[in-house]
């Protein structure tokens, strides 16, 4: 059943693609993730350095991911065209999480502590993927 959008969270239906096109979305995505992290990232941090690499990706990548979102009310004959914001926000992604853990590595006042907070790190990212979802649909349902 599909129910009426309402701005700015409550979203329905989508693109309508198949599981099909969204698996090979997905595969697209991933490859060109890898892509992004080889060649961009390395290029971001020796021409900016990896602070300035991070903030500009941190600034950014909210508002593509924001926009990405309300793809779904353009026309579709501007779907394709515009989904090109999904590529950006992949490439600020893949600058900001190697910027971000070269920083946090940086961070750290010794060696020996760095195994642990790189630990503390990753349980915190898992913690947040956990429960982002249970708190949206909380917060977000179609009533």
């Amino acid at each position: 059943m599909q129910t009426k959008p309402a701005l700015p969270f409550k979203f329905s239906g989508g693109f309508g693609l198949s599981t099909r096109a969204i698996g090979f979305m997905m595969a697209v995505q991933g490859a060109y993730s890898i892509f992004a992290a080889i060649f961009y990232f390395p290029f971001m941090a020796k021409r900016l350095g990896t602070l300035y690499s991070s903030r500009v990706a941190l600034t950014i990548w909210p508002l593509l991911y924001f926009a990405y979102r309300i793809l779904c009310f353009c026309p579709t004959t501007y779907r394709r065209p515009a989904s090109t914001s999904h590529s950006h926000q992949i490439t600020f992604q893949a600058i900001s999480f190697p910027s971000n853990a070269i920083l946090l590595a940086n961070a750290v006042h010794s060696k020996s502590v760095l195994g642990t907070v790189n630990g503390f790190a990753a349980s915190m990212a898992c913690l947040a993927r956990a429960f982002g979802p249970i708190v949206t649909v909380r917060y977000t349902r179609l009533d």
